[in-house]
């Protein structure tokens, strides 16, 4: 019983760690933040003492942990999480689902999708399936080979790839600035390697607003869109924290008649024709 409470403050210890330096602070900083002494936050990161839940709340709250976090910093020091998490489809997550499904069923005929924290779909609406078929039955990590593969299908697909590419790059790092997502590093990191080779724009070209925004051919048609996130402001559980709604909208009348015009002819185009 004692070995295994030593080995859970020095568990702890090496995690809040981890945190005070991935978010730049020195112990004086976390501990005034927290409401304790330099001295204990010391002790913690050595395993010398085991915090109480009450602190370890306050941490995590000084840190700006997530809910994935904060279960894994309580884990971490013996304790049990925090917060529930389930699958979107789970019964308490019921309302939540309903709402997402609403939002992409009133957006069609332009696409939608929800995404979970490493950008894998959960679900899509028609305009989207239609859009992009097959799209929900790829693994988050054969979606980043086919995306960043320079020889792949996708570049010829997408009109202002590099632009695309290198953005969801510096979107997710600055992501992995503020989380400790294991996976999403791995995939950002496959991402690179597959693009070590690609040079990076000097700035967004593709919107007269300095937006980066798709531009997609399908055949002599190029299609103009731009995205806006939604997200639960107050979720109490880790899935719904971590949900995205992803909308599409038409940049331009071309394109909106495009899409008006899918639906109407339930049909699809196939990638890069």
């Amino acid at each position: 019983m004692e070995q295994t409470l030593i080995q859970e403050g020095v568990q702890f210890g090496r995690l809040i760690k981890f945190w005070r330096q991935k978010r730049r602070l020195s112990q004086i900083d976390l501990a005034s933040m927290a409401g304790t002494t330099p001295r204990h936050m010391s002790f913690l990161e050595t395993g010398r003492s085991r915090p109480k839940k009450e602190l370890l709340q306050r941490l995590a709250r000084a840190l700006s942990l997530g809910m994935r976090d904060t279960n894994a910093l309580l884990v971490s020091a013996g304790l049990a999480p925090d917060y529930a998490e389930y699958e979107l489809n789970a019964d308490p997550l019921k309302p939540y689902r309903e709402a997402v499904d609403l939002v992409l069923k009133n957006h069609n005929p332009f696409p939608a999708l929800a995404i979970d924290s490493v950008g894998a779909i959960l679900t899509v609406n028609e305009a989207f399936d239609r859009f992009l078929p097959g799209s929900m039955s790829q693994s988050r990590e054969d979606a980043i080979e086919a995306m960043f593969d320079p020889e792949g299908p996708i570049r010829d697909f997408i009109v202002n790839w590099e632009e695309m590419a290198w953005s969801w790059v510096d979107r997710q790092r600055l992501e992995l600035l503020t989380s400790n997502n294991p996976r999403l590093g791995a995939l950002v990191e496959r991402a690179e390697k597959l693009l070590a080779d690609v040079p990076r724009p000097e700035k967004p070209v593709s919107d007269p607003l300095g937006l980066v925004a798709p531009k997609f051919r399908f055949g002599d048609q190029i299609i103009s869109v731009f995205t806006t996130l939604m997200r639960f402001e107050n979720a109490a559980d880790v899935t719904t924290s971590e949900v995205r709604v992803e909308l599409m909208f038409p940049a331009d009348e071309a394109s909106r008649l495009f899409f008006e015009n899918l639906a109407k002819n339930a049909g699809a185009f196939p990638v890069g024709e």
